[in-house]
């Protein structure tokens, strides 16, 4: 691959992994600290942290795209190839990303505003709790699973690349 294409693609993974380590660590949490709830009720800070995660959803997809993009055209004019398991590895994160992306934030919507709206029963309270809890669950494990795949595929990438030789070719 060429230098300049190899350097823009170790940029954009890196900025994906660098964009969720912050949102994981940092964001997160801090919209649920003690100082922020003292400020705004729960409910409001869940809802800020939807729409945040709605935005981070649209990072991620567009750097893992431009990610496969790079990927693309480094083996179409650059006449380099990525070992079949390291592309593969990037068509599974996007994926994940996309799929869970896609699917989970409209059922955690839902199951937030139950949670929250001043006529619900309990019981109704509960299931709705017991549901967002387990789909957050999930979210936070595929959220999890993302960042190594990432992780997995910028130091594949940082590696140095293999030139072809007559033995290896």
């Amino acid at each position: 691959m060429p230098q300049g294409l190899r350097t823009l693609q170790l940029a954009v993974v890196a900025a994906w992994l660098g964009a969720s380590i912050f949102l994981t660590f940092f964001v997160g949490p801090a919209l649920f600290s003690p100082e922020v709830l003292r400020v705004i009720p729960k409910y409001h800070a869940g809802r800020v942290a939807q729409v945040i995660l709605g935005q981070f959803f649209w990072l991620q997809l567009t750097c893992g795209s431009a990610a496969l993009l790079l990927s693309l055209v480094g083996w179409a004019f650059g006449g380099t190839r990525q070992r079949p398991r390291v592309a593969l590895l990037l068509v599974a994160i996007v994926s994940v990303v996309l799929v869970v992306g896609q699917t989970l934030p409209p059922r955690l919507e839902r199951w937030h505003a139950i949670q929250y709206a001043p006529n619900t029963t309990p019981a109704q309270k509960n299931e709705a709790q017991a549901a967002f809890r387990r789909l957050h669950g999930f979210s936070q494990i595929a959220n999890l699973a993302v960042m190594l795949g990432v992780t997995l595929y910028l130091l594949q990438l940082a590696r140095p690349a293999q030139r072809r030789t007559i033995g290896n070719a």
